[in-house]
This record gives structure tokens, C-alpha cells and sequence, in this order.
């Protein structure tokens, strides 16, 4: 019985390191998903359970980066420039609240870290 527990988790570390591979050469989970034949969702689980706390760092540390380098991220900080709304901006894009809300708040949080460089640099 242990190892078949030890083998199914080596196993899943196998798969966990072959996704993180794929994931890191730039496909995304559902590409992943279409190439394994599972569902995106699965892609994601196995990517979130099996990272170790660095993987996990890394993973996410590329997850905001492909979203902060997306078209829509780039048009709804556009758009709040221009003083929409969020709901009106969700309504154009057709995304939800929430998304814009979030991309939102780190514009706000990276208006505010670029405000206080200025002001340390100009002092």
C-alpha cells in the first residue's frame, strides 16, 4: 500500500513538473488542457496543489504577468484614465466587475509605489 502511495505521488509530481514546463514556455491552461486532453480547470488544480512554495511564487509571479500584458488589462487601465466607471467599463468589455475592480486596485497600488519614488527622488 505505500508504494503505490509513494509511486501515484511521484506520479503526480511528474505531471505537476510537465504542466509547470508547458505553462512556463508560454502555453496557457487551456492550451495545456486541449494538449493532455483534460479540462482547463484539472490544469489549473494540478498547477496550484502540486507547486512548492517557490513553483507557487514563480507561477504566480507569471500568472500576473501575462495578465498585466493582456489587451483587455491594458484597455480597461486606458479607460480608467479616462475616468470611466468600473461597471461601465465592465459593460464595454463585456468582463466582469470584479475584473476591472482588481486590475484597478494595482494601478492604484502601482500609482502609489511610482508616487512615493518620485517624491523620494525629488527630495
Amino acid at each position: 500500500m505505500y508504494n503505490m502511495r509513494r509511486k501515484g505521488a511521484e506520479s503526480r509530481r511528474e505531471r505537476f513538473l510537465r504542466f509547470y514546463e508547458l505553462y512556463c514556455d508560454g502555453l496557457t491552461y487551456q492550451q495545456i488542457a486541449d494538449k493532455e486532453g483534460i479540462t482547463r480547470e484539472r490544469v489549473r488544480q494540478v498547477l496550484h496543489k502540486g507547486a512548492t512554495t517557490e513553483e507557487f511564487k514563480k507561477l504566480k509571479e507569471l500568472i500576473d504577468m501575462r495578465r498585466q500584458n493582456s489587451w483587455q488589462t491594458k484597455e480597461v487601465e486606458n479607460l480608467l484614465a479616462t475616468g470611466s466607471s468600473c461597471p461601465q467599463i465592465a459593460k464595454l468589455l463585456n468582463i466582469s466587475v470584479d475584473a476591472v475592480k482588481r486590475v484597478s486596485a494595482k494601478r492604484t497600488k502601482r500609482l502609489k509605489a511610482d508616487a512615493r519614488v518620485d517624491s523620494m527622488v525629488n527630495s
